[in-house]
């Protein structure tokens, strides 16, 4: 939605900043983003947003390379941390309902005499038909075994 607006070497220099953590306090104010940018020096961004914060509206940046041209590396960056942002928190919107409906429904989905394991991936469960030992046993194969605790 708006990487197209970004020559490819700049875009992918963005992207470098954002995985290697440079992007901080990320901020998003109506349809505003500010953050800063570690680079040669701290550089401060603002974009705004259209209204359904599909594209961009207007891109600002301290940064020297900003001033004569478009749009920057540290303006990439940001918008690569604020759709990971916007990931995030749609995968905990997901993994929330999952514990509050879901979840509940796969347990009692299940009699006592049932065997069964649930695998968790990625925050995702899938009950799986197996023959443990135990009726009700479950196998969980995740780091979030925390989750069915």
């Amino acid at each position: 939605k708006w990487k197209h607006l970004f020559p490819v070497r700049i875009l992918n220099r963005g992207k470098s900043y954002f995985y290697s953590g440079q992007v901080y306090d990320l901020e998003k104010k109506e349809h505003t983003l500010t953050a800063k940018v570690d680079g040669y020096d701290t550089y401060y961004v603002t974009i705004q947003l259209n209204e359904d914060e599909q594209s961009i509206l207007h891109a600002d940046c301290s940064c020297p390379y900003a001033e004569d041209h478009s749009y920057c590396k540290h303006e990439a960056a940001v918008l690569f941390a604020y759709d990971d942002q916007l990931r995030t928190e749609s995968k905990e919107k997901e993994y929330e309902k999952f514990q509050i409906q879901i979840l509940p429904q796969i347990k009692k989905a299940f009699t006592k005499n049932d065997y069964f394991s649930l695998m968790i991936i990625d925050k995702l469960a899938f009950p799986i038909s197996t023959k443990h030992k135990c009726p009700n046993e479950l196998l969980i194969t995740s780091s979030h075994s925390d989750i069915l605790m």
